[in-house]
């Protein structure tokens, strides 16, 4: 039980880490971000966008049947 809520909880974050680098992390570089925010997408989300990458490529996402 333990690990199958560990896997679980893995599959959780990286699907909410993709929510972020996909959805708001995108939508920093469209038109219509106020000028303030332009160009401090790394100062908001720090190096969300590598841990994402990390946690996809080396994360349980495969592990658990």
């Amino acid at each position: 039980y333990v690990l199958q809520e560990l896997v679980e909880t893995e599959r959780d974050y990286v699907r909410d880490l993709g929510c972020v680098v996909e959805g708001y992390m995108a939508l920093m570089k469209e038109d219509g971000v106020p000028d303030d925010m332009k160009g401090k997408d790394k100062i908001v989300f720090g190096n969300i966008h590598q841990i994402y990458d990390w946690h996809r490529e080396y994360g349980l996402e495969d592990e658990a049947t």
